[in-house]
C-alpha cells in the first residue's frame, strides 16, 4: 500500500499485488482514466519490476528520457491527460480540465483530453497533432516523480538516481 501523499500512513483503497503471475492494481493512478498514459506506463512497469525483482531505476530513466526528448508514441508515452469536463462554478483560476473544456467548446463532449503546455492547458482531439510546446518538465516533476517516489522510497531507492539528477546529501 503506497503512503498517502504528504503522509506517513498507507492508503486503504489504493494498493497493488501480484496474484497468479499477474499484477493486480486497485485505486492507483494506473487504473484511473484521469491520469496520463505515461503515468500508467511508469507505475505499472515499476510495480511489475518490483514484484519480479527486476531493476527499477533503468526503467524510470528510460520513461523520463522519452518524455524529456519528446520520443513519445500514442500508445505508450503521450503526455495527455483525461478528465471529466463539468460545468462548475469556480472562483479564481479554473482547474486545468475546465480551462481546456472551455477552450474546446461544444466539441469536447463529456470527456476532455488535454495536455499542459507552456502557455496553458490545451484540449487534444483525435487526428490533429499534439501542440509543440508541451511542458515536459511539468510531466516529469508533477506526474512522473511522485509516482516513482511512492514506489522507490519504500525500497530504499532514490528518484534522483532514476532521473539522472544529483542527490542532496542528508546532514542528520
Amino acid at each position: 500500500m503506497p503512503r498517502v501523499r504528504s503522509g506517513r500512513s498507507g492508503s486503504k483503497k489504493r494498493y497493488a499485488g501480484w496474484r497468479d503471475g499477474a499484477l493486480e492494481v486497485v485505486g492507483l493512478e494506473s487504473v484511473r482514466r484521469d491520469w496520463p498514459a505515461v503515468a500508467r506506463r511508469l507505475q505499472r512497469g515499476l510495480l511489475e519490476r518490483a514484484f519480479t525483482d527486476a531493476p527499477l531505476l533503468p526503467f524510470v530513466r528510460e520513461v523520463v528520457d522519452a518524455v524529456r526528448a519528446a520520443r513519445s508514441t500514442t500508445s505508450s508515452c503521450t503526455p495527455s491527460a483525461c478528465a471529466r469536463a463539468r460545468s462548475i462554478a469556480t472562483r479564481g483560476t479554473a482547474p486545468p480540465h475546465v480551462q481546456a473544456a472551455r477552450k474546446a467548446g461544444p466539441r469536447a463532449g463529456s470527456l476532455v483530453r488535454y495536455v499542459i503546455t507552456a502557455r496553458r492547458p490545451e484540449p487534444v482531439f483525435h487526428g490533429p497533432p499534439l501542440p509543440g510546446d508541451i511542458d515536459r518538465a511539468h510531466y516529469v516533476e508533477r506526474v512522473l516523480r511522485p509516482i516513482a517516489e511512492a514506489i522507490l522510497e519504500p525500497l530504499g531507492l532514490h528518484s534522483e538516481d532514476a532521473l539522472g539528477e544529483p542527490r542532496q546529501l542528508m546532514l542528520l
